[in-house]
């Protein structure tokens, strides 16, 4: 487990659930949302590493990453750039 200001980091075990580890680490299980809206997913698999924001990261809710036309990737992560857009756009 990883633990600063802003994020903790936990290996997701059988069961987990956002709504589960929302309650764990964030105090309400309602704040499942952060966790969904910051890791791109609603389950998650046992081993997988789950970031869990310690604040609201995107209260509005805009990701700019589905504005793009194309990405190399699709652009399907869970943060506003992929590794391959930002390679791609330092060459330019």
């Amino acid at each position: 487990m990883y633990d600063s200001r802003d994020f903790v980091v936990v290996v997701a075990k059988p069961g987990d659930t956002a709504e589960g580890l929302a309650a764990r680490y964030l105090g309400d299980p309602k704040k499942k949302w952060m966790i969904e809206d910051y890791m791109g997913a609603r389950t998650f698999s046992e081993g997988q590493e789950v970031v869990i924001p310690k604040r609201e990261w995107n209260p509005v809710g805009v990701f700019p990453w589905r504005i793009r036309e194309s990405c190399l990737s699709g652009c399907a992560v869970s943060r506003p750039r992929c590794a391959p857009c930002m390679r791609r756009d330092s060459m330019r």
